[in-house]
């Protein structure tokens, strides 16, 4: 669960942020081509820097590293839609214009709001994609493991536009029109069950009323299935979070009736594998509460503690050099089992160019939540300070995890790898970037740890450079850097 706080605005409002599907500081954007003719260029201006990780029918990219990415060699047919990844460090990136050429010539302006923001990414089990549309925004979800010949349960539900009853009305209606393929099966809003294919990628394409697509994904399939959960057939979650996506680990099936129920209240399940099902909490207030599974003939209970996030900035709006204090809030801690402790609360700075914390870390901030740390109501409250670097707002994240092993370990992988030649000298450099693994397997497990990585922002990039006289000498080092850059990328799975 997290919390996101925007202080751009003059108000210290916090805003509410669930990201299902997101994976940090990388996302794809999906660009569709309805300009009627088929085009060969793609350019795109970004409200920030970005880094271009990849890109779909296109085989040049220029301007990785700036605000501005064109991309070439390649023929896009009217209906078709391109995929573009970027990852980036800070705030968010949104498009701030784009458009297509044929032959280097602009054929027209198109709208921001026609980009999809792919994300495909786990969160709370699941595999999320949206498209913004002028009526509202239509998300496709899916279980985050997708096996073949497994059959599953996904949920399309769409999200219509409006300021007023009227207008959401007729929004909704807009929406119902909009289909969704799933490799070749139309699916409309609502519930359904598929069979994954024998494929190493499944095809989902979003389509308009007129049955013109306008976004599309290729959404990884497994060919064996992830190992079981060791603790039980069925694992209740330890924390959650009123409204929004929970996961349940264990072992299920679509073809066996699912009733999941938390503090007596139905909790409607959005997707289902045979790895796990993902439900929506229902609004509770913070505390523990009772949850009970009902899988076929299998019942299971156990306790959740449902959690509520809060940050508090005491000024939203600073001048460069004043400072601010931060204020963390998690209620709901109460009676909550020894084996969930400790709880760690993350904060992190997703504005490093405006603000920065004090202390060791200027991006990020760890807290932990033991026993000791809670009030006799079960809430635990920490504080912080930052400074302003620049005039202005910031934004602020902050995500509080439980129920992980425990066990963390980083590891240096080798970035930006090229090799040069530079007053007489022939120079190699590289970038080591520190990611963070945590162990995803359940408390107290033991043997073997499988962890899953994220880029870590405690320790900041290490730039090298080597020169030497000759150049085999040079190349010599840069193919053992290559061969460690590959090992070390495989181990974290990148």
């Amino acid at each position: 669960m997290n919390k996101l706080l925007k202080v751009f605005a003059c108000s210290a409002a916090a805003v509410l942020f669930m990201a299902v599907g997101y994976a940090e500081n990388q996302d794809t954007f999906v660009f569709p081509n309805n300009t009627g003719k088929k085009v060969n260029d793609l350019h795109v201006e970004w409200t920030r820097a970005v880094d271009v990780k990849s890109v779909t029918t296109f085989k040049k990219t220029s301007g990785s590293g700036s605000n501005k990415s064109d991309f070439s060699k390649g023929d896009v047919k009217d209906g078709e839609s391109v995929e573009v990844t970027v990852s980036w460090d800070g705030t968010d990136p949104e498009v701030k214009s784009w458009y297509w050429t044929i032959d280097t010539k602009k054929v027209r302006d198109e709208k921001v709001g026609d980009v999809a923001s792919a994300d495909l990414d786990s969160n709370s089990g699941m595999t999320v994609f949206s498209v913004a549309t002028a009526a509202g925004t239509i998300h496709s979800l899916l279980p985050e493991t997708l096996v073949q010949g497994q059959k599953i349960r996904g949920t399309i539900l769409t999200a219509p536009q409006g300021d007023t009853q009227a207008e959401l009305l007729e929004s909704s209606k807009k929406l119902q029109g909009y289909v969704v393929e799933l490799q070749g099966t139309r699916r409309g809003a609502g519930a359904f069950q598929w069979i994954v294919p024998g494929l190493a990628a499944a095809t989902l394409i979003v389509k308009d009323p007129m049955g013109k697509p306008i976004a599309s994904a290729q959404i990884p399939v497994a060919d064996v299935p992830p190992p079981a959960p060791q603790t039980g057939p069925i694992n209740v979650p330890p924390i959650a979070e009123g409204g929004k996506p929970v996961h349940f680990d264990g072992q299920f099936s679509v073809d066996t009736p699912t009733q999941v129920t938390m503090g007596g209240k139905d909790a409607p399940v959005l997707v289902e594998s045979p790895q796990g099902v993902t439900v929506i909490c229902p609004n509770l207030p913070p505390g523990p509460t009772q949850t009970e599974v009902d899988e076929g003939n299998l019942h299971v209970s156990g306790q959740t503690n449902i959690l509520s996030l809060d940050v508090e900035t005491s000024k939203p709006q600073m001048l460069s050099g004043e400072v601010a204090e931060v204020t963390v809030t998690v209620k709901g801690c109460k009676n909550m089992p020894e084996s969930v402790f400790p709880l760690e609360v993350t904060l992190r700075n997703n504005t490093p160019e405006n603000v920065r914390f004090q202390g060791s870390s200027p991006e990020q901030i760890v807290f932990e939540i033991l026993p000791m740390n809670l009030s006799s109501d079960g809430t635990a409250v920490f504080r912080t300070s930052l400074t302003a670097l620049v005039p202005g707002g910031y934004e602020l994240q902050c995500d509080v995890a439980a129920g992980k092993c425990g066990a963390k370990d980083h590891k240096m992988i080798i970035a930006k790898l090229s090799k040069d030649q530079k007053d007489g000298k022939y120079i190699v450099e590289w970038r080591e970037d520190c990611y963070e693994g945590t162990c995803n397997k359940p408390p107290n497990h033991g043997g073997d740890h499988k962890y899953s990585y994220k880029k870590c922002k405690t320790h900041a990039a290490v730039p090298h450079t080597e020169s030497f006289e000759k150049k085999e000498d040079r190349d010599s080092r840069y193919d053992e850097l290559e061969k460690e850059k590959k090992k070390r990328d495989a181990e974290i799975g990148g």
